[in-house]
């Protein structure tokens, strides 16, 4: 069903990610990516081996799949499922409550297929500290940066937990309440908008419990805010 790969160019929906003779991420770009992506998961990744499925398995293969990744120590694995006509994730893994890669500690990244159509929950990568990639371009779910957006790239959907900066784009005008949920690495926040377009953006309540940063770089000026992750601490 799969082939691994710990050097080469995996191209996904227009997105290039090239991986060295040492195994680590040296560029992203193309469809959705952008240098700043490509710069920003250089500095993070270690070793790197990408998986990708060739056919379409069934539930329980594809659980097998994810069980196998979850015992490799020497690397962070991207599941490119690209190729794949898979439309949802299953539930859970062997021995696995919540979400299918749920407390998958070594897991790095996963690019979703075209045909691609369910919701996809927090708990589906919760306790996933090493999540740097998500890429999609379906009608579910868009990605910028190497984070998910839905409605047409409108709404901040979910950003992998692992990342530790993140781009969000001027034409984003929804956070979700979970889209951050774990991203305790994450340590700086460029808008691509102005101060004003920021406060003009439907932020769900908690949207920063998660986070750390206190400052949203703008184009035109930084914002500086209280989050309620520094409140409590």
């Amino acid at each position: 069903y799969a082939t691994t790969s710990s050097v080469g160019v995996i191209k996904v929906d227009g997105t290039t990610i090239t991986i060295d003779a040492n195994g680590m991420i040296s560029s992203v770009g193309g469809g959705q990516g952008s240098a700043e992506a490509a710069e920003s998961i250089k500095k993070s990744h270690a070793k790197i081996k990408v998986v990708t499925l060739n056919d379409t398995p069934d539930e329980n293969t594809l659980i097998k799949i994810v069980d196998a990744i979850r015992t490799e120590n020497n690397a962070k694995i991207v599941l490119n499922l690209s190729k794949t006509d898979i439309k949802k994730l299953p539930d859970c893994c062997t021995g696995n409550e919540g979400g299918i890669f749920r407390n998958c500690k070594n897991f790095g990244g996963l690019c979703l297929p075209k045909c691609f159509e369910a919701d996809l929950s927090i708990m589906d990568f919760d306790n996933c500290p090493n999540l740097m990639i998500l890429t999609a371009n379906n009608k579910k779910y868009v990605s910028f940066d190497c984070v998910l957006y839905s409605d047409g790239g409108k709404t901040l959907y979910m950003c992998p937990q692992g990342k530790k900066n993140i781009e969000i784009p001027g034409t984003v005008t929804k956070i979700l309440e979970y889209a951050f949920a774990g991203c305790k690495n994450l340590s700086e926040i460029t808008y691509l908008g102005t101060t004003a377009q920021w406060f003009s953006i439907n932020k769900e309540e908690n949207w920063d419990e998660w986070i750390t940063p206190n400052v949203i770089h703008c184009s035109d000026a930084d914002i500086v805010f209280k989050n309620k992750q520094k409140d409590e601490n």
